[in-house]
């Protein structure tokens, strides 16, 4: 068992170890001394003066940041000026999501009608299967949007990092 202080990640982030087990590249380009599971462990925590903070996995963030337009970063911030558009890009993604699930429920409701139901192919069950489980992007950014409603009304800026 080795004891100490690890880098991770760019600028002044340290983290104390118990146990290094493995050291890999991270896909930001940061290197991980943890585990090998560790791409998965790291949250970003989301912060402002107008809401209680909460944790956001990275991918997640990741995929808000495409919505954005912005780059990716683990630690940042969104002044009150960009939180206006910031909201009407998120929920313009929303509607998107919401309008192409429905399309999907509109082919489900479709091969029913057909009596083509109860006979799915594979490719088919599994489409279902990750529709039926899959977590939406409202969901997942819904924390982010009522932060940033509330950022907005109260002009402050809403910050994130690693914990």
């Amino acid at each position: 068992m080795i004891i100490g202080k690890a880098r991770w990640g760019i600028g002044q982030s340290f983290f104390s170890c118990a146990k290094i087990e493995a050291t890999h590249e991270r896909p930001h380009g940061a290197v991980c001394f943890w585990d090998k599971e560790c791409k998965n462990m790291a949250l970003l925590e989301f912060r402002s003066k107008a809401a209680g903070g909460f944790f956001m996995m990275p991918d997640t963030f990741k995929t808000v940041c495409k919505v954005l337009g912005r780059p990716y970063s683990e630690s940042g911030s969104l002044p009150p000026e960009d939180i206006p558009a910031a909201i009407r890009l998120l929920e313009q993604e929303i509607e998107t999501e919401r309008i192409f699930m429905a399309e999907q429920e509109k082919k489900r409701a479709q091969k029913e009608r057909e009596g083509r139901a109860g006979f799915m192919t594979y490719e088919e069950e599994e489409e279902e299967r990750k529709i039926a489980q899959r977590v939406s992007f409202r969901m997942r950014v819904f924390p982010l949007m009522e932060m940033l409603q509330a950022a907005a009304k109260k002009g402050v800026p809403v910050m994130w990092g690693v914990p």
